[in-house]
């Protein structure tokens, strides 16, 4: 499981550069020799979305990615167009703490943070046939658009956002922008934030749109 989405982050990093390689280890300080660092940094929650069949078991699994040698900038410039041509890959740039790369003993440097969700399938349950009619009820949704931030109006990078009441989730830009779709319209709708170890729990009770996206402040003393 976590051992095929390396082999899936390291394939699809060859599959951009090239032959190079590649270490499945924190950045590494000094180094004259080419290659791409990708330190598995974090695991996050991934609520399943909720199906007709057995939503596996998943969680987010979050990974930095840096380049060291006399080529590393290419290398990581290429790897940004590349996900920004892709649309399919989950890619953050920078907003890495200068005490995250106190605690890796690493400068601060160009980063990416890739994340990729591993899975781990569940049995089905036996199916019960259906005796009656379906009644289905549609109900009116919504984009929500909002933006996380700190002191200053500062934006925080990778801060998650969950819908629990929908099993929905994801993760702030650089801007600390992030957007939810397919909500349900008839407010308010409750939202849980983590950003930097804190978390906060707010109410959405009002529209929102990308010229006015719904503002969430976190004070950090």
């Amino acid at each position: 499981m976590i051992e095929e989405v390396d082999a899936q982050v390291k394939n699809w990093i060859e599959s951009v550069v090239g032959a190079v390689a590649v270490s499945f280890s924190a950045p590494i300080r000094d180094a004259t020799q080419t290659g791409i660092n990708v330190y598995l940094f974090d695991l996050a929650d991934s609520p399943p979305a909720s199906g007709a069949q057995t939503a596996p078991l998943q969680f987010a699994a979050r990974y930095l990615i840096t380049a060291h040698g006399s080529d590393a900038h290419r290398l990581l410039s290429e790897l940004a167009f590349a996900a920004l041509a892709d649309g399919e890959m989950d890619v953050t740039m920078g907003g890495i703490s200068a005490e995250t790369w106190l605690a890796l003993n690493a400068p601060p440097q160009p980063a990416l943070i890739l994340t990729e969700t591993v899975r781990k399938p569940r049995p089905e349950p036996p199916v019960h046939y259906v005796r009656h009619p379906m009644v289905v009820e549609t109900r009116p949704t919504a984009t929500f658009v909002g933006r996380v931030h700190g002191p200053n109006a500062t934006p925080i990078t990778g801060a998650r956002i969950e819908c629990p009441s929908l099993n929905r989730s994801t993760y702030s830009d650089t801007k600390g922008q992030f957007t939810l779709a397919n909500l349900p319209a008839d407010l308010p709708v409750h939202l849980v934030i983590t950003a930097k170890g804190r978390k906060r729990n707010v109410e959405v009770n009002q529209p929102t749109s990308t010229s006015e996206p719904f503002l969430i402040e976190f004070k950090f003393d």
